[in-house]
């Protein structure tokens, strides 16, 4: 699944597991972290404009460096440094990173059906655990918009209702404004259909 709606469903999920912003915001992140073994993208990008042969970081380290045990264990055990309650929050991050895994499994293919893309889950230590499933949707297919779609109207009422947003995890004054501002356009809107 794309990066934006692993950061929805792992802001979800933290706002129903943490019992704090901070517990919040890390479990958030947390559950994100796994696709930054891709940013090996932007390196292969680079090459292939300035007419070198691309290294293939993506391909070679994305899914592999921190979709796995590995990345299940040391992303949770950094943000646990800094986190209240460590435990509960190591065991809660712990998890949202295999929400994370479970979602690649399910919705991140290719263009074609051959372009299964597994987790090798004890990498990079060994290629003994892949995990995969035949059924997986494509990238961008209308599975994986509709769960974005629905996740992220939760995220629109859990805004309107509570007035605090998944912009709090990036800024506190932010939040403060988007939630006004989704409110007030909220209301407005309630208020053409009432008359």
């Amino acid at each position: 699944m794309s990066p934006i709606t692993h950061l929805l469903i792992s802001w979800r999920f933290a706002e129903i597991t943490s019992q704090n912003e901070r517990n919040c915001a890390f479990v958030t992140w947390a559950g994100v972290l796994p696709d930054i073994d891709g940013l090996g993208v932007i390196i292969d990008m680079l090459y292939n404009f300035f007419g070198y042969n691309s290294p293939m970081f993506y391909h070679r380290f994305h899914h592999i460096v921190l979709h796995g045990l590995f990345g299940s264990i040391i992303i949770p055990f950094f943000f646990t440094i800094r986190a209240k309650d460590k435990l509960k929050f190591f065991l809660t991050a712990f998890l949202c990173v295999h929400i994370h895994l479970i979602c690649d499994i399910v919705g991140s293919r290719g263009p074609t059906e051959l372009d299964i893309w597994p987790i090798y889950y004890l990498e990079p230590f060994s290629e003994q655990l892949k995990l995969s499933w035949s059924g997986q949707w494509e990238l961008n297919s209308w599975q994986n918009i509709l769960i974005t779609s629905f996740i992220l109207g939760g995220v629109f009422v859990k805004t309107i209702r509570n007035g605090h947003s998944i912009v709090s995890i990036f800024n506190k004054e932010a939040d403060a404004i988007f939630v006004k501002v989704v409110q007030q356009r909220w209301y407005e809107l309630m208020k053409f259909f009432v008359k």
